[in-house]
C-alpha cells in the first residue's frame, strides 16, 4: 500500500505538471473544470510487507479492493482523491495465511498548481491473526510544499498492533 501510494504521489505530480502546463496564464473568461472518475471493482494485487509494519513471518500481502479515483483540474487549481477499500491477507513463504482483515486507503494531492500543492495518504487495516489475535495497523503520511517549492510539512506516522 505505501508503495501504491509512492507511486501515486509521481501519477498525480505528474498530472498536477501536465495539468499546470495545459493551464498556461489564467484567462479572463475561465474554462469550466474538468472532472474525471475511474471505479475500478475487485483489484487483486499482491505486495511485500510494509516497511513500517513489519509482518513478522510473512513475506506477502494479497489485497482484494474497489478503487475510486476522482480528479478535478480548473484554470488555478489540482485535486486528486483515490479510496480504496477491501481486504487483506499476510502469507508466508509457504502460502499459509498469517493475517486476514479489512483495509481503507485515503490519498490526496491538491493544490492551486505547482510547485505550491499538499498530499495526505492515510491507511487504516483492520483484522485478524491465525491465532485470534486482534490486528491493526494505521499510517499516515503528509507534506505541504509552498509556493516557492520549500517543502513546509513532511512527516509519516505509523502504528502497528
Amino acid at each position: 500500500m505505501v508503495r501504491r501510494a509512492t507511486m501515486r504521489l509521481v501519477v498525480a505530480g505528474l498530472l498536477a505538471v501536465v495539468a499546470a502546463i495545459s493551464m498556461g496564464v489564467t484567462s479572463a473568461a475561465a474554462s469550466p473544470p474538468t472532472h474525471e472518475k475511474v471505479v475500478e471493482k475487485d483489484v487483486a494485487v499482491t505486495i511485500p510487507p510494509l516497511a513500517e509494519c513489519p509482518a513478522g513471518d510473512a513475506t506477502s500481502i494479497d489485497l482484494v479492493f474497489h478503487d475510486v479515483l476522482h480528479q478535478i483540474f480548473t484554470d488555478t487549481s489540482f485535486h486528486f482523491t483515490e479510496v480504496q477499500t477491501g481486504t487483506f491477507v499476510t502469507r508466508s513463504a509457504s502460502g499459509a495465511a498469517l493475517n486476514s482483515g479489512h483495509f481503507t486507503s485515503t490519498f490526496s494531492f491538491q493544490g492551486p498548481r505547482e510547485p505550491t500543492q499538499t498530499f495526505t495518504n492515510n491507511i487504516n487495516a483492520e483484522g485478524r491473526a491465525s491465532d485470534g489475535t486482534h490486528v491493526r495497523i494505521k499510517i499516515i503520511e503528509h507534506g505541504t510544499a509552498n509556493a516557492n517549492g520549500d517543502v513546509t510539512v513532511d512527516f509519516m506516522r505509523a502504528s502497528c498492533d
